[in-house]
């Protein structure tokens, strides 16, 4: 098969829209993506190959998405530092097209999924500067290498990223705080697509005292403001200490200009998650404080046995005449005409 090319999946009747995909040379059939990958998964000789594709197969956890920054065909000097500035924050879990691409994301998405494909990227941002747009930013998301969703915005303001000494360490894990209404339309999409972008790997548990920068979003009518800080405790002779925030950059507003959303269907499918069934522990309780308390099932233990096995201390020993006298026995007598028979035997 051909892999990756773009064809127009049709099924039931019912012609899809175009994705990337793998066009059979024997039937003319579409496969997904994700088939392509299981389809290769069976056919790979090698274990390295095997280890690559398999990371790329969904999981309950997902890991980290890698992002794209793509140049388009015509920029300007803000939008490329900003996507500059973005490609250093998001090291190493980032990828620079830094050659101009000629495509724009909404009128055609092929090649940004045939990056994503190649570079297994979940986000991309798309920065491109026209009369009709300036300054112009778009952030999206793949699903399954497909496209998810679009939104596209306009940097209205912008301060670059200053050098500092307090600058945050590379991949370090920050923190996200949203103002404003962002639970409905634009808001929550864009929410949801910061979060992705910007939140780091998923832990479980983190140390306060390592967060170092946090980012502040602030949600207003058709716009979003972006600022950047450092952060500093401090000992304040308390539980809690003292934070003090320093711009650290980049800082900029964005001005919301269009979107595409996914279908109900999508979401549906993207959102999904397996059931994993936990282990069942047996014999196994709380007590009234809170302790888990379990219960060792064995077989009937014969004391006698187990005293005959200890090894005594050679004082405690019993000797042979008290070990005969406690059983009731006598030694035996020996026999003298046998002893004299014995005797002759061994002098014949």
């Amino acid at each position: 098969p051909r892999f990756w090319e773009v064809v127009t999946p049709v099924r039931d009747g019912h012609v899809l829209s175009c994705t990337a995909g793998v066009e059979c040379d024997l039937c003319a059939c579409w496969i997904s993506p994700m088939e392509s990958v299981h389809s290769r998964l069976r056919q790979c000789k090698t274990k390295r190959g095997r280890r690559e594709l398999e990371k790329r197969l969904p999981k309950t956890v997902e890991d980290i998405k890698n992002c794209m920054i793509i140049r388009g065909a015509r920029t300007s000097d803000v939008v490329q530092k900003l996507m500059r500035d973005l490609s250093l924050i998001k090291k190493p879990d980032c990828v620079t097209l830094s050659r101009k691409n000629d495509f724009l994301p909404f009128e055609d998405m092929t090649p940004i999924e045939r990056f994503g494909a190649k570079f297994d990227a979940g986000l991309f941002v798309f920065g491109n500067h026209c009369k009709k747009r300036p300054h112009n930013l778009t952030f999206g998301r793949l699903f399954q290498y497909s496209l998810y969703d679009l939104v596209e915005c306009g940097i209205t303001r912008y301060q670059e990223m200053r050098t500092s000494s307090n600058a945050p360490a590379i991949a370090s894990k920050p923190a996200l705080i949203f103002l404003g209404q962002w639970e409905e339309g634009i808001h929550a999409s864009l929410k949801t697509l910061f979060m992705d972008i910007f939140r780091g790997h998923l832990v479980t548990s983190i140390n306060i005292a390592g967060i170092d920068h946090a980012w502040v979003f602030v949600a207003r009518p058709g716009a979003v403001m972006v600022r950047h800080y450092s952060v500093a405790q401090h000992a304040s002779g308390g539980p809690a200490p003292t934070v003090q925030l320093s711009e650290l950059g980049p800082n900029f507003d964005l001005e919301i200009r269009r979107d595409r959303q996914p279908s109900s269907d999508l979401v549906k499918i993207a959102t999904y998650k397996k059931k994993t069934k936990k282990a069942r522990q047996k014999n196994l309780g709380t007590n009234v404080f809170g302790e888990t308390v379990g219960t060792v099932h064995i077989q009937r233990q014969d004391f006698a046995k187990l005293a005959s096995q200890t090894k005594l201390p050679k004082a405690l020993r019993k000797r042979g005449a008290e070990v005969r006298n406690a059983q009731g026995t006598k030694r035996p007598r020996a026999d003298p005409e046998a002893e004299a028979d014995a005797e002759a035997e061994v002098q014949q």
